[in-house]
């Protein structure tokens, strides 16, 4: 009956192997982290990275709002040409201009009446 004491059980011999695992693992990650150069830059390298950041996304913007100005200079440049110069097609372009804004209102309104 000693003999069957000493005899360690499954259920124990795995939990052994598996304990001797783990610290291998902690040991060999402790070695792994020791061995790892860890470096956080500089407040310097930040504020230049955002300031770098900061001017193109003011370069983007002052072009885009450029392109925006001109393409309304000369939508309004044709519209005032065409009141002055040729009215009825003004009038024409106007009309259909209100019949799109109320079909497109009507079919978005159509749309989230169906969604719900």
């Amino acid at each position: 009956m000693s003999n069957l004491n000493e005899i360690p059980s499954g259920k124990e011999q795995l939990d052994d192997e598996q304990n001797e695992l783990i610290q291998l693992m902690k040991v060999g990650f402790d070695q792994l982290d020791e061995g790892v150069e860890i470096h956080t830059p500089s407040m310097e390298w930040f504020e230049h990275m955002v300031g770098e950041q900061t001017e193109v996304i003011r370069k983007k913007r002052i072009k885009e709002v450029t392109i925006f100005l001109m393409i309304a200079v000369i939508i309004v440049s044709m519209l005032l040409f065409t009141l002055y110069q040729l009215p009825t097609i003004f009038f024409a372009v106007q009309g259909l201009a209100s019949i799109f804004v109320v079909f497109y209102s009507v079919k978005d309104f159509v749309k989230q009446v169906n969604k719900a």
